[in-house]
């Protein structure tokens, strides 16, 4: 028997099995809490959505200013506006705004095993590519906690990144839309992601102010998938 030639085949079929299996893994998956310092751009985000009324009227602030935002949707809230949250989302696309994914029911992320994170953002890609026929590559974990282990198992759902913040007024305690403006014009920075929820009032009056401040310090306004190109 000849075994110089069964090891050659054997160290063959290995080699295949390692090419193949390299090839099988799932990208890496990255996290970001801002653009390059050296940008002129800033993202301005929304979570918690859809809110349709809300959304409208972010919609036209940002129209007229000629910004553009990204929207993080929760799963669950997006099944319960029915027709008017899937025209709202179909809205954001066709004003060039970004869709991102924000779980299913807003529970903590940092409390979800790695199987249950990736089967709840799984369902939300489902539930908002089935009501705007857009399925989001980017994530925002409830909480903002979320441990690298988890990161990588979003793979398989299409997630290609992990988008958490630099700005964060707290706008969801309603400090009022003086405060909310103060809090982002103390700490606006080049690439800076600044975090909003589309459920309050208050947001939704400061934002015209936000974006005259943004653009008068010569930064423009786009969604993060822009802002990291």
């Amino acid at each position: 028997m000849n075994y110089k030639f069964i090891s050659y085949i054997a160290i063959f079929c290995l080699t295949l099995i390692f090419v193949n299996s390299i090839s099988a893994t799932p990208r890496d998956v990255r996290v970001i809490w801002a653009g390059s310092a050296s940008s002129n751009k800033i993202a301005i985000t929304f979570d918690d959505g859809p809110t349709p009324s809300n959304d409208d009227m972010i919609l036209d602030v940002l129209k007229d200013a000629g910004a553009r935002a990204t929207f993080f949707e929760v799963g669950q809230r997006v099944k319960n506006s029915g027709a008017e949250g899937r025209r709202v989302l179909k809205r954001m696309l066709d004003e060039g705004h970004e869709i991102g994914n924000h779980s299913y029911s807003h529970l903590n992320a940092a409390h979800l095993s790695n199987s249950a994170l990736q089967q709840d953002v799984e369902l939300t890609q489902r539930i908002i590519e089935s009501a705007c026929g857009y399925r989001p590559i980017l994530y925002r974990p409830p909480g903002g906690g979320i441990d690298f282990p988890a990161v990588r198992s979003l793979a398989s759902t299409d997630i290609q990144t992990v988008v958490m913040w630099s700005i964060d007024p707290m706008d969801w305690k309603r400090p009022g839309r003086k405060k909310i403006w103060k809090y982002i014009a103390d700490n606006l920075s080049p690439g800076a992601i600044i975090l909003l929820h589309d459920t309050h009032i208050d947001t939704i009056k400061a934002l015209p102010l936000l974006i005259d401040l943004i653009q008068a310090r010569g930064y423009e306004i786009v969604t993060v998938s822009e802002l990291l190109r």
